[in-house]
């Protein structure tokens, strides 16, 4: 799942929860899918996610290493 705006920790984590309620339901194993998150995300962005928690598995960093 990607997700490129919003609370990136908290959606993260729902998402991830979202993931283990349907593979509960369906009977499918889901633990291959990811989250990845974009969004402006800088040095100061993964600091504050890393700080808060989330279940983000993978970032997209594009944006500021064009612009440096």
């Amino acid at each position: 799942m990607r997700l490129d705006s919003g609370d990136l920790a908290g959606l993260s984590t729902a998402s991830k929860a979202l993931f283990k309620q349907a593979a509960e339901k369906t009977g499918f194993n889901l633990s291959h899918l990811v989250v990845f998150a974009s969004n402006d995300i800088n040095e100061a962005v993964l600091r504050k996610l890393n700080a808060t928690g989330h279940d983000v598995d993978s970032f997209g960093i594009g944006t500021n290493l064009v612009t440096c």
